[in-house]
């Protein structure tokens, strides 16, 4: 897919706003909006596995989405993501660039970046939240009380926290990003991406910034475009995590009639080419809409037994209470075997536990004593993934893309190891109890064109040239 002469375009004056209108029906409460023309891709996948195109057409009787073929590649995904021969990838043929992936997540597997999403990234000071610098408001402090309580009511002090950025840090006020307003971006969030851009052909694709919203039941997101990025060509990933959504996506401007449908929990979206510079919204949040999805969302947070399938290690199984929704990691590594310095709350190093420092507790399984040995196995002595000097950004993008796919097998062992290491020490209760009544969006993006470092190149080579000549100046003092 080569978008390489995309351009922003400037929304044109117009009188007829098809956008704003369809936003508020959806929206609205009272009376609650007919949803009857929302998008749902789950019924698609079974008009399509059962031979019925009705589903797959509107009124006039032209096919709107149809199942999209991936790009078969060699490389190996992350721990928990599926092969991507095996990914259910849908075309939306009004909204040219679109594509959603329905979830591809295996089982359990999105515990781990739900944690990530919540509690790691917005507890890591070098990133920036919304309660960032906001006197009276410790988000350390605040996660730690709400993992103390039993319940999550509308006052919760954690409902504050409504997004978090990662990489270069997005300027609300200015709507633009900044050289000197950038950390650096994780590294296991780069992996993920880079393996969905390689399986839908986009390379090369280099990760540098994420928006993570938090959701509850009553919140919306207002239609907007996203182009502060350099490269308009690169496409951006919105992973969900948690309670459905209605996504809306309009056109360019905002006299294009929007199309609206369901994005549930593991759900990737991807716009690209014409929908890059699209409007979209999030109107509405919702609970399961039926008893069968409301298994689906308990299933994609229930830890299973390996398959020779998915090759996947998982600790051991456990389920939802029927009543609550609720998840229990009944069988899990005694985190009191954890030296303190190795599993700090808030830090770069929260999940970063020596392995060799953890065994397993008396009452724990056979399977759970296997599935240990193999997370050690695979575990290696080299730097975390949250170990920041080990990550160098001038290695991940490049215009060739076999030294791009030999970084990213060089770093799969290490990063699967973490992943399978916080999934088996986690106590995932406190994010259960979250998202019961919220939802988590990962969105991810490259800003700079391949090959570039700064946003503003010039003035950094020549920022570093003065230093240079300082340094020399300062060698004769």
């Amino acid at each position: 897919m080569d978008y390489s002469t995309l351009q922003q375009c400037t929304p044109s004056e117009v009188e007829d706003d098809l956008f704003t209108p369809e936003f508020k029906r959806l929206k609205a409460r009272k009376p609650p909006p007919n949803l009857e023309k929302v998008i749902d891709l789950d019924l698609h996948l079974i008009s399509a596995s059962s031979g019925s195109l009705s589903l797959n057409c509107d009124k006039q009787g032209e096919q709107a989405v149809k199942r999209h073929s991936v790009t078969q590649n060699d490389l190996s995904p992350v721990a928990g993501l599926k092969h991507c021969k095996e990914w259910v990838v849908f075309e939306f043929l009004k909204n040219p660039g679109f594509f959603v992936i329905l979830n591809p997540f295996v089982n359990g597997y999105q515990r781990y970046w739900v944690s990530r999403c919540l509690q790691d990234f917005p507890l890591d000071g070098a990133n920036v939240t919304n309660m960032t610098g906001q006197q009276g408001f410790d988000l350390p402090d605040v996660w730690n009380d709400f993992t103390n309580r039993s319940t999550f009511e509308k006052k919760d002090p954690l409902r504050r926290l409504r997004w978090t950025t990662l990489g270069y840090h997005y300027d609300w006020n200015t709507k633009e990003y900044s050289d000197s307003k950038r950390a650096e971006f994780p590294l296991d969030v780069h992996q993920l991406s880079e393996y969905i851009a390689t399986a839908l052909g986009f390379e090369p694709y280099s990760a540098e910034a994420a928006i993570v919203n938090y959701y509850h039941m009553d919140s919306t997101l207002a239609g907007h475009t996203d182009h502060s990025e350099v490269d308009l060509a690169a496409p951006l990933f919105s992973i969900s995590f948690g309670q459905t959504a209605i996504f809306l996506l309009g056109g360019q401007t905002k006299s294009v009639k929007p199309t609206a449908l369901f994005l549930r929990s593991g759900d990737i979206c991807v716009m690209s080419g014409p929908s890059r510079l699209a409007y979209h919204a999030v109107p509405k949040i919702l609970p399961p809409l039926s008893e069968e999805e409301a298994q689906k969302f308990k299933d994609a947070f229930t830890l299973t037994e390996p398959t020779q399938e998915t090759g996947n290690n998982l600790p051991t199984a456990s389920s939802f209470s029927a009543n609550s929704l609720e998840l229990s990691l009944a069988r899990k590594p005694s985190i009191a075997a954890v030296k303190p310095e190795n599993f700090t709350i808030g830090s770069d190093t929260s999940v970063n536990v020596a392995l060799a420092q953890v065994q397993p507790s008396n009452h724990q399984s056979k399977a759970f004593s296997a599935n240990w040995l193999a997370i050690n196995q695979i575990s290696t002595s080299t730097a975390s993934i949250y170990d920041k000097s080990s990550y160098k950004s001038e290695t991940l993008c490049d215009s060739n893309n076999v030294h791009c796919h030999f970084e990213y097998s060089s770093r799969l062992k290490q990063i699967n190891s973490q992943i399978l290491d916080t999934i088996a020490c986690q106590n995932f209760k406190p994010f259960e109890r979250y998202l019961a009544s919220s939802r988590i969006n990962l969105n991810i993006r490259q800003v700079l064109p391949c090959g570039r470092h700064a946003l503003h190149e010039e003035e950094r080579e020549r920022t570093e040239d003065q230093s240079k000549k300082l340094k020399i100046c300062d060698s004769y003092s």
